[in-house]
C-alpha cells in the first residue's frame, strides 16, 4: 500500500470488494511507557489511543470498515534496548500475528526510539501494512520523517478527524492526499499537508473512561480541555486550539470516574479556586460527589502560585479531600520567566511566602532546569529558599527542547545545547556548563526521589523539619555527587537521615 514508497493500488483495491463481514484490523500498538507512578491504568499515561478507539468506532462508516484492537506491550520490556532476542521476538509476535493491514503508533519522546525501531522490524513480517504515527513527537513532520524513518503516514495535531480521513482513503484504495495535518510517502517522497488537522466536536468523541470501566484502577487524571490559554515557549500544549467540553458533559464524566475503582483523581487542567468563586453551583455538585464515596477517595487540582495565600484554599481542599495541590511554578527567577513567556506569573512569586506553613507540605511544586538566563549559583539559591520555606514537594523536569516549540526555534540564538535525539535534554547554556548541568540535574534527581518517598510516608513532618534545621544540607548533597553517587545514591543519603532508614521506592533503579 504506502510502505516502501509504493501507493495504494490493486491490493487496496480489491479489499473494497470483500465480504462486508470481513473487515480490516487496525492495531493501535501500547508501548512501554517505563514507571508510570501510580497511574497504574493505561487509559491515563496512554490516553491518546483509547480516544482514537473510541471515536472511530462510534464512526458508523469506519466501524463497518475496521476492527480495532489495543495491542497492550507493557507487561514487556521495552523493545529494542539491548534485550535478548528472545524477548524482542515476543513483542514483535504481539503485533504480527494479529495480521493487521494499518499499525498505529502514538509516539512522545520516551517511547518514539523503541516505536521506530519496532515499526522497521514489523515491516518485515506485515509486509503489506501501513505504518501510521502520531501524538507530540509528531510536530514539524519533515523534521520527524527526516529522524524517523520507520512509517509511511503520519497525523500531526488532534487525531481523530485525520486518522479517520486516512482510513477511508486507504480502504477507497486511494492516496491520504488533501488531509490537513497529514503527511504520506509517494514514490519515496513525503507530500505534507501543511493544514491544521480539522477538529472532533467535542460532544462526538465518546466518554472513553465509560467505555473502559474495566481498565480503571489507581490514580487517574482529568482534563476538561484540549489546548492551552498560555503560550509557554518551552510547551506543545498551545499549539491545540483551545476547547472545552460543556458543563454538563464534564460533572457526568467527572462522576463516572469517582463512582469506578480508582483510589483518586487529578484535575490538570482545572483551577477549582476559580470555579468555586465563578461557578459555587458546579463546585457544590463536584464535592457531593466526592463525599458519597466513604473510602477516602480525593481530588488533587493545579492551582496558580498566586491562590496559594488564599484564605479558601484550605476549606476547598478539604471538601475535595485533596492529597496535595500542584504548582507549575518553572521558576522563581523573574527573567527566566520572561524567558519562557510566563511573565503573566510573576508578580505571584511572593506567595510562596505568604501561604500557611501548614499547607505548604500539601503544595507540589513544578521547576524546570536549566532555563535560559538561569545559572547555577542562582538555581540552588531558590531551591535552598523553597526547602527552607517546608517546600519539600519537588518535580524539576529537565528542560527538553522539543520539537515545534518556541523555544528549540529560538535554542541557537539562546545558546541552548540539548541532546538531538530523544529525551532532547538541554544539556549546557551559555551560563551553565555540560558539567554543571550534570551534577546539578542528579541532584534534582535526588530531591524527586525524596518526594516520591515523602509521598509514601504516613508523616511528612520529619522531611519539613529536615531542611529547616540543616540550612545547609543541599550544599552538603553536591559533595558525594562529586564524588561519583547517582541520584538513588544521594536520596538513600537524605533517607537514612530523615526517617533512619534506606530508601525504598516502587521504582526501577
Amino acid at each position: 500500500m504506502l510502505h516502501g514508497g509504493s501507493c495504494p493500488g490493486p491490493r487496496a483495491v480489491r479489499a473494497e470488494r470483500r465480504s462486508p463481514m470481513k473487515k480490516r484490523k487496525v492495531a493501535l500498538v501500547l508501548l512501554h511507557t517505563g514507571r508510570p507512578a501510580d497511574l497504574a491504568s493505561p487509559l491515563f499515561h496512554a490516553n491518546a489511543l483509547f480516544l482514537l478507539k473510541a471515536y472511530l468506532e462510534s464512526r458508523p462508516e469506519t466501524a463497518a470498515r475496521y476492527e480495532f484492537e489495543i495491542v497492550d506491550l507493557r507487561r514487556h520490556v521495552p523493545y529494542n534496548l539491548g534485550l535478548a532476542v528472545e524477548q524482542n521476538i515476543d513483542i514483535v509476535q504481539e503485533v504480527a500475528a494479529r495480521r493487521p493491514e494499518v499499525v498505529a503508533f502514538s509516539l512522545y519522546l520516551w517511547n518514539v526510539e523503541a516505536g521506530q525501531a519496532l515499526a522497521q522490524v514489523l515491516r518485515k513480517f506485515l509486509p503489506g501494512a501501513v505504518f501510521v504515527a502520531g501524538g507530540p513527537e509528531v510536530s514539524d513532520r519533515r523534521e520527524f520523517a527526516r529522524m524517523f524513518p520507520g512509517f509511511d503516514v503520519l497525523v500531526e495535531g488532534d487525531g481523530e478527524v485525520p486518522l479517520r480521513r486516512v482510513l477511508d482513503a486507504l480502504a477507497r484504495g486511494r492516496r491520504p492526499r488533501g488531509i490537513g495535518g497529514v503527511s504520506f510517502l509517494e514514490h519515496g517522497r513525503w507530500v505534507h499537508d501543511p493544514r491544521p488537522a480539522e477538529l472532533a466536536p467535542p460532544e462526538e468523541i465518546p466518554d472513553v473512561h465509560a467505555a473502559n470501566r474495566d481498565r480503571l484502577e489507581g490514580r487517574g487524571f482529568y482534563l476538561t480541555t484540549r489546548g492551552c490559554p498560555y503560550d509557554c515557549a518551552m510547551c506543545l500544549w498551545a499549539r491545540q486550539p483551545m476547547r472545552r467540553r460543556g458543563r454538563e458533559r464534564i460533572l457526568a464524566e467527572l462522576a463516572g470516574l469517582i463512582d469506578s475503582p480508582l483510589r483518586g483523581l487529578t484535575l490538570f487542567d482545572y483551577d477549582l479556586l476559580e470555579v468555586h468563586a465563578r461557578d459555587p453551583a458546579f463546585f457544590e455538585r463536584l464535592t457531593r460527589l466526592v463525599r458519597a464515596r466513604r473510602d477516602g477517595f480525593g481530588i488533587n487540582f493545579f492551582i496558580n502560585p498566586r491562590y496559594l495565600a488564599d484564605p479558601r484554599l484550605p476549606a476547598v481542599m478539604t471538601a475535595l479531600r485533596s492529597h496535595h495541590v500542584l504548582v507549575g511554578l518553572q521558576s522563581t527567577s523573574p527573567a527566566c520567566l520572561t524567558a519562557i513567556g510566563r511573565s503573566w506569573s510573576r508578580p505571584w512569586l511572593a506567595a510562596l511566602e505568604q501561604a500557611p506553613s501548614a499547607l505548604r507540605g500539601r503544595v507540589f511544586l513544578e521547576l524546570i532546569f536549566p532555563l535560559p538566563g538561569q545559572t547555577a549559583t542562582g538555581f540552588l539559591a531558590s531551591l535552598r529558599r523553597l526547602l527552607a520555606l517546608g517546600y519539600f514537594r519537588l518535580q524539576i523536569f529537565q528542560l527538553c527542547l522539543l520539537r515545534g516549540t518556541a523555544l528549540y526555534r529560538r535554542r541557537r540564538a539562546l545558546g541552548l545545547r540539548h541532546l538531538e535525539r530523544p529525551p532532547y535534554a538541554c544539556i549546557a547554556t551559555p551560563s551553565i556548563p555540560e558539567d554543571e548541568c550534570l551534577r546539578i540535574g542528579v541532584l534534582c534527581q535526588a530531591l524527586n526521589l525524596l518526594r516520591d518517598l515523602a509521598d509514601a510516608a504516613p508523616d511528612r513532618r520529619p522531611f519539613a523539619e529536615y531542611f529547616r534545621r540543616h540550612p545547609g544540607a543541599l550544599d552538603r548533597l553536591l559533595a558525594p555527587i562529586d564524588r561519583g553517587a547517582t541520584s538513588w545514591d544521594v536520596a538513600d543519603l537524605l533517607s537514612r537521615q530523615i526517617t533512619g532508614r534506606p530508601l525504598e521506592l516502587d521504582h526501577a533503579r
